[in-house]
């Protein structure tokens, strides 16, 4: 076993997303979405939010389209409770990012 105190005390909160393609699949997808919840919950990371998305195809870069990418980056620097996180997120070359925001 490994210890993961020390890297859950570095994260604050977390932001889940989930996908599905049909509806048939939507209801799996929200039943896995709610374990990984718990899971990092169990870590005793709080879950800010966590959203249930349908793409109509997976996007080779980001999974679910620029589109919602941007969206999701968008809602993430919109949660309340960042405390002082001078972070700014979004998708930059098919990874995503924290960019810290310099002070002027």
């Amino acid at each position: 076993m490994f210890d993961i105190s020390e890297k859950s005390k570095l994260i604050k909160k977390a932001f889940l997303i989930g996908v599905f393609q049909t509806p048939a699949e939507r209801e799996e997808s929200a039943s896995l979405l709610d374990e990984l919840q718990a899971l990092v919950e169990t870590l005793s990371i709080p879950v800010a939010e966590k959203q249930l998305i349908r793409i109509s195809e997976p996007s080779s870069r980001y999974f679910v389209g620029s589109g919602k990418a941007e969206e999701i980056a968008a809602r993430a620097n919109e949660l309340p409770g960042r405390d002082g996180d001078q972070r700014e997120y979004g998708p930059l070359g098919g990874r995503w990012f924290g960019r810290r925001i310099r002070s002027a």
